[in-house]
């Protein structure tokens, strides 16, 4: 089901318009479902985002304690590697989530070969939310501690200073709340109806003359003469202009919500 209710969509953004086909039947609602069902999808693809509450697991290892939100539908994503030499000097290791908003404090696994899942501690973990990016801190005197943990074919591939595949081992909640949506995330509800009132205009604006190419007919009884416009381009849709305002609406948008997502980032990377 969509975050976006079918009432919605054609009480809000579609003006309670109606769109027959070329033989002048409605448009049923299973079309509008099936637009906005798709477009949510890629929305979601495109802006890094879950709509609704999701854990994301980054690996596909079984980790350590109780999971995360078990109730909540879980999104699979490959691992990251590690690199050894990443804590060298002042660094910390910075990893792109790759859905947000990030809710809460995510659970870090490092996993050496041959051992168990490590868990990072929390406190030397920091998240920035919007920005979708994990920061972990060397915890302590790192290089003692790991191989405490660690077998002897870990150990050799931590100090052997060559990256770790499948190594960073991530679990978190993200994904819009109702509460978002209908509050301070109210602008990422209403680009996604602006962008689903898009993918049911075109369509919408293709009448018989319309699916035939003819832009306009006309015809001079005195002369009898008659002359057909044929459509050149998206301009000649019958809905061109209230799409072409979504689309300029979108444009700040996204310019607003790429730079909110951004944010300050400080330290070395």
């Amino acid at each position: 089901m969509s975050v976006l209710s079918l009432d919605t969509l054609r009480g809000t953004y579609l003006r309670g318009m109606q769109f027959p086909d070329e033989f002048g039947r409605p448009m049923p609602d299973s079309v509008l479902d099936s637009k906005a069902k798709s477009t949510e999808a890629a929305f979601q693809r495109r802006y890094g985002m879950q709509l609704s509450p999701t854990v994301v697991r980054i690996g596909d290892i079984t980790l350590p304690g109780a999971p995360l939100c078990p109730d909540l539908p879980r999104k699979f994503v490959d691992s990251q590697p590690f690199d050894p030499r990443a804590f060298e000097g002042d660094r910390f290791v910075s990893l792109m989530l790759p859905v947000g908003p990030v809710k809460g404090t995510p659970r870090v696994f490092l996993q050496l070969p041959g051992s168990k899942p490590i868990e990072w501690s929390r406190e030397w973990v920091q998240v920035q939310r919007r920005a979708r990016v994990l920061q972990l801190y060397p915890m302590g005197q790192t290089v003692n501690l790991m191989p405490l943990q660690a077998s002897s074919l870990g150990f050799m591939a931590l100090m052997g200073g060559r990256t770790i595949p499948n190594a960073w081992q991530v679990e978190y909640e993200a994904g819009y709340t109702e509460d978002d949506l209908s509050g301070s995330d109210s602008d990422v509800l209403n680009a996604l109806g602006m962008l689903t009132a898009i993918a049911v205009l075109i369509p919408g604006s293709m009448d018989l003359f319309a699916a035939k190419g003819i832009a306009g007919l006309s015809a001079g009884v005195d002369g009898l003469s008659n002359s057909t416009q044929l459509a050149g381009g998206g301009q000649s849709l019958r809905y061109a202009p209230l799409i072409q305002a979504f689309k300029d609406e979108l444009t700040s948008w996204e310019r607003m919500y790429q730079h909110r997502g951004v944010g300050m980032r400080l330290g070395v990377l």
